[in-house]
């Protein structure tokens, strides 16, 4: 038993080694994307974009206050009767692929139909949104770096042949719930 003293001791030694280092390895993989990204919600979070941080959501850009553009979309969802009269000033769309970000085009499902748009949203006029109960998240940032695949999106007809959206472009996101 002692001439196997040695051994164990240096297979514990190695086993601990290489605990402790995978350990502070995953610890440091784990911190670089918490605090550089959210490649989950499509943007990237650097040392001068403002960002709000929501349960259920997890950071996203923007600022906590409204713009007059979530203001005029909250007015929509106050009640019923003011609900009833989304249709008419919002197209709802589901992101199906961002085709370029710089030029705003992307291709969107409406009614089973896919088509291609170029959205002109402005911070001023752009916010976000949760999904189920349509909670306010945030407003003020740049819609196309946020946009990804599968966003569900209110926007409203920039020109009367609606392939152009905007300014006004709401993001549908997550499930949080105050």
């Amino acid at each position: 038993m002692k001439r196997y003293l040695p051994a164990i001791f240096v297979f514990l030694l190695v086993i601990s080694v290489g605990l402790f280092i995978s350990t502070g390895y995953i610890k440091t993989l784990l911190s670089q994307k918490t605090i550089e990204t959210t490649e989950d919600l499509g943007f990237s979070k650097t040392a001068d974009a403002p960002f709000v941080e929501k349960p259920g959501i997890g950071r996203f850009p923007g600022v906590a206050e409204h713009n007059v553009g979530s203001k005029e979309f909250s007015g929509y969802l106050q009640n019923q009767s003011a609900r009833a009269k989304l249709p008419e000033n919002y197209e709802l769309y589901v992101v199906k692929e961002v085709l370029n970000r710089n030029e705003g085009r992307v291709s969107l499902m409406i009614s089973n139909v896919l088509s291609e748009h170029v959205f002109k949203c402005t911070p001023e006029r752009t916010a976000a949104f949760t999904f189920i109960n349509q909670n306010f998240i945030s407003s003020g940032f740049d819609f196309m770096s946020t946009i990804t695949p599968g966003d569900m999106v209110y926007a409203k007809c920039y020109k009367e042949d609606c392939v152009e959206l905007g300014p006004d472009c709401i993001i549908l996101k997550g499930s949080y719930e105050d």
